[in-house]
């Protein structure tokens, strides 16, 4: 970035968080360089202000078409020997995604459990639930989440137990809550979020472009720098050369939109008079707005 003239002093890195860790952050506090950067829920410090917090006093921020964000200003926060500023967001539409998988898993754990207990009591034919049963069927429902399901097995009493913990229903109210941190001083909450949020859009494009979007540059798992280099080099004109494109066809055409009138382009070379010609072949109404923005016209067949 320096080499390219950049000013680092307002240059502004985005992580998500596979970055969390007191190395990272002791790293981008040294550094010119300005952080947003979404952490795991479960840091102690960032805990305290998720549960402190409560759901009406987010405020809405922006709309998008995935659903609208809100967000809270958190305050400080200490992370390794400094403290972070820390903005708490949700989308609504992500929220209620995780309350309906949680309703989901709700719904299943206590079928199992429900149906143990049935078959500890009638007895009959057949194996009957041990712990060691229940646990794998409930572990594989509830996932990370199992720990705030209390329940107990006694064969011999046939008794099965259970509730749900605090934390479950804690973990409800938070559903689809997300902790960033920034130094950014003078941004709002809203702009924290919205400038972590818009990674997901470069994240895309990286997407469109490794799947052959502009030019074959699926990982060819290469060790060698200059590979690496040749790699990396494809990945970036294919994402210019994406972003080019997008900018000049209109705004109602999707990704996939894009993605299916690329696929369905064929070249076709042939030889007249010495000369090569070169034609498009599969015009259609799904590649003609991509032709025409481009003024690619000329290569159309007669």
């Amino acid at each position: 970035m320096e080499a390219a003239g950049s000013d680092l002093g307002n240059v502004t890195l985005i992580f998500d968080r596979g970055f969390d860790g007191k190395d990272n952050f002791e790293m981008a506090w040294k550094s010119p360089l300005k952080i947003v950067a979404a952490v795991k829920r479960n840091r102690k410090t960032v805990r305290e202000v998720m549960d402190s917090v409560e759901l009406e006093e987010f405020q809405k921020s922006y709309e998008t078409s995935y659903g609208e964000c809100y967000v809270y200003e958190g305050g400080k926060v200490d992370i390794g020997e400094h403290s972070w500023r820390v903005v708490l967001s949700y989308h609504d539409s992500t929220r209620e995604k995780v309350r309906e998988k949680m309703d989901e898993q709700e719904e299943e754990a206590e079928e199992v459990l429900t149906e143990s207990l049935n078959r500890l009591e009638r007895g009959g034919p057949g194996r009957p639930p041990t712990e060691n049963s229940v646990r794998e069927k409930l572990e594989k429902i509830l996932g990370k989440r199992y720990h705030c399901l209390d329940w107990s097995l006694d064969p011999e009493t046939k008794k099965l137990h259970w509730k749900w913990s605090e934390e479950w229903d804690r973990k409800y109210e938070l559903a689809g809550i997300l902790p960033i941190i920034t130094d950014q001083k003078d941004w709002t909450p809203g702009r924290v979020a919205k400038t972590y949020f818009q990674r997901k859009d470069i994240e895309d494009m990286f997407h469109l472009t490794k799947k052959a979007l502009i030019v074959p540059v699926e990982p060819p798992y290469v060790k060698e720098d200059h590979l690496i280099r040749a790699h990396l080099f494809l990945i970036f004109v294919g994402l210019l050369c994406y972003q080019h494109i997008k900018r000049n066809l209109p705004n109602t055409m999707t990704d996939a939109d894009i993605k299916s009138a690329m696929k369905e382009l064929d070249m076709v070379i042939a030889t007249e008079d010495g000369s090569l010609q070169f034609k498009l072949a599969n015009v259609n109404e799904e590649t003609r707005p991509l032709l025409t923005a481009m003024n690619l016209e000329k290569y159309l067949p007669e």
